[in-house]
């Protein structure tokens, strides 16, 4: 059904296509489709590498989205964002934060799945500069949503700098924080190994370590200790590793 609801979205952008609330729903609608539905490319083959175009062209048709969404708030956005990032995203209020990590997340996926595209490469400052001024203006989005992706992001970097591992670190304490309790999230997108148990009202076991080529599947099972009622649900990533991730809802 998730096809049929993007193609449909589209059908009503071409309607009335400076509706900031469906260009921002169908970024995040495309980055989600690709993020849980697209399985990751394997081998060298010529069928795997047309299949990894196709998943990055989803992420960039977000991405696109999501730029259209930030032009609705500030006049030529993307050329301003072309010329100088940070005086255009001066511009940014936090009404706009939803476009701003929707455009951050799917843009820097797209490069995470295409670490060969060196054009891409390139735009990750374009990303950084999205992200951080998101979390000026609305540090607590989505429960701890932006510190999540910049755990992520200053992780990729620990291998070269103790102080982007020093960030991550600070970033997952945030997150945790500011999801409540009630999301697995923060947890399990932590780096293999460095992942919590117990912490605040979420208990992550690991059952099983499963390795197939490059990709490894990490088996979790989530326990919701909160004693908040409003917790019932718990969101959970099965089968991380990059771009492999799956998100379910579990009780």
């Amino acid at each position: 059904a998730l096809p049929f609801s993007l193609k449909l979205m589209e059908s009503l952008l071409s309607e009335t296509p400076e509706n900031r609330a469906l260009l921002v729903a169908t970024s995040r609608a495309f980055t989600q489709y690709r993020y849980g539905w697209v399985a990751p490319p394997e081998g060298g083959t010529i069928e795997a590498m047309l299949q990894q175009e196709r998943a990055t062209r989803l992420y960039l048709r977000a991405r696109d989205y999501g730029m259209r969404a930030l032009e609705q708030s500030i006049d030529d956005f993307r050329v301003r964002f072309a010329s100088d990032p940070n005086a255009a995203l001066r511009l940014a209020r936090r009404r706009d934060v939803d476009a701003l990590y929707w455009t951050a997340v799917s843009w820097a996926l797209a490069i995470g799945g295409s670490t060969d595209d060196f054009e891409l490469l390139g735009d990750l400052p374009s990303v950084e500069a999205l992200i951080t001024r998101a979390a000026e203006l609305d540090p607590g989005y989505g429960n701890g949503a932006i510190d999540t992706f910049l755990m992520s992001f200053e992780a990729s970097r620990a291998s070269v700098s103790k102080e982007a591992e020093t960030r991550a670190r600070d970033h997952f304490r945030k997150a945790v924080e500011r999801s409540g309790g009630i999301s697995a999230g923060p947890l399990v997108a932590a780096p293999i190994g460095s992942a919590e148990s117990n912490t605040a009202g979420i208990t992550v076991d690991l059952m099983s370590l499963e390795r197939k080529g490059s990709v490894l599947t990490v088996k979790w099972a989530v326990r919701n200790t909160n004693p908040d009622p409003s917790a019932a649900k718990t969101q959970v990533r099965f089968g991380y590793q990059g771009q492999n991730a799956r998100t379910y809802l579990v009780d």
